[in-house]
């Protein structure tokens, strides 16, 4: 393939959001800052995106809850556990990931069918160890 041609467009495996979804920069915890329903959340063949859609929430400050993007080359780690609250009907999704020197996390937190298949989608595209 020639160099000066553009890559093709990643193909989305899995798409969830913006309704159920939160999002939090580190660990998951009730007392902690979320974005509540303005990512949609989706899992291509090369990375984790979070998309700003703040259709349900327009309200939203413009600089809060910025898009991102998590390669899955650069996830250190991946776990699902249960939601905090025990009335909830979510799991957590935490990602732990390298962007450049800095270790950082993503929760994301859905309701459980969508947060088990994100979980076994992202483990078949990162190493094992991880």
């Amino acid at each position: 393939m020639r160099a000066d041609l553009p890559e093709p467009p990643e193909q989305v495996l899995q798409r969830f959001g913006p309704l159920g979804v939160s999002v939090c920069d580190g660990p998951f915890g009730i007392f902690r800052w979320h974005w509540k329903n303005i990512f949609v959340i989706e899992l291509t063949e090369r990375s984790v995106r979070g998309i700003r859609d703040t259709r349900f929430f327009p309200f939203a400050r413009r600089g809060s809850g910025r898009s991102f993007v998590i390669p899955y080359d650069a996830i250190v780690s991946v776990k699902l556990a249960s939601h905090p609250s025990p009335f909830s009907a979510m799991k957590v999704l935490s990602v732990a990931y390298r962007d450049g020197a800095d270790l950082r996390e993503k929760s994301i937190a859905t309701w459980v069918s969508r947060a088990e298949s994100a979980y076994a989608l992202i483990r078949g595209h990162v190493p094992q160890d991880a």
